[in-house]
Formats: C-alpha cells, sequence, structure tokens
C-alpha cells in the first residue's frame, strides 16, 4: 500500500504545486482519495487476520491442508494480487469448495 498511497501523494502534491496551494483543503485530498481507493480493503484484511489469530494452530493447519486439496492455491495464483486481496477472499469464500473444506477440516479435527 505503500507504493499505491505515493502515488496518491505524489499526484496531490503536483497539484499543490501547481495551484501554489498548501493548505490543509487541497492536501486533505490525499487522505479523502486513499480512505476512498483502500480504506474497505484494510479493514477486510484487519478482521481476516483478526479471524485467523483466533484459531488454534491444529484449525490453521487442517485448513490450510484442505485449502490445497481442493487447488485454492492455484485460485490465489490466478487472481494474486499481493495488495488488493478483498477480491481474493470474497472469492474464495463464496466458492462452492468452501463449504466442502469447511467440513473436511472440522471432520479430520474431530476424528483424530
Amino acid at each position: 500500500f505503500g507504493g499505491l498511497c505515493a502515488k496518491i501523494a505524489g499526484k496531490v502534491s503536483k497539484d499543490a504545486i501547481e495551484k501554489n496551494e498548501f493548505s490543509g483543503n487541497i492536501l486533505k485530498k490525499y487522505e479523502i482519495e486513499w480512505h476512498r481507493l483502500y480504506l474497505r480493503e484494510l479493514r477486510l484484511m484487519r478482521i481476516l487476520r483478526g479471524t485467523v489469530d483466533s484459531m488454534p494452530d491444529k484449525i490453521i493447519d487442517e485448513l490450510f491442508l484442505s485449502l490445497s486439496k481442493e487447488g485454492i492455491p492455484e485460485l490465489i495464483e490466478e487472481i494474486g494480487d499481493m495488495d488488493m486481496q478483498g477480491a481474493l477472499i470474497k472469492r474464495v469464500l463464496f466458492s462452492p469448495k468452501i463449504l466442502k473444506i469447511g467440513i473436511a477440516t472440522l471432520t479430520r479435527i474431530f476424528l483424530r
């Protein structure tokens, strides 16, 4: 996100220099723009991170094993965007394979 936000900062800075205006109003455009483009994405990643952090290691291990068996890594590679992961997360979560993965994961955890 640093690089993406740097592009916004550069554009806002260029506009401020061209207009010779350095007030808070013109510089606030940076904050408005990065919020518009990336705040939802950051919030989604924070929720996902918090969910994963709250899971026991055993469940995470089983979940990743199931994801791998169902070809989810290939889906990740296909969509793969290191900065904007929201589209990937939504596509994976709404994949028909997810219910199957969830059941398989829970079965392995409780039958061991």
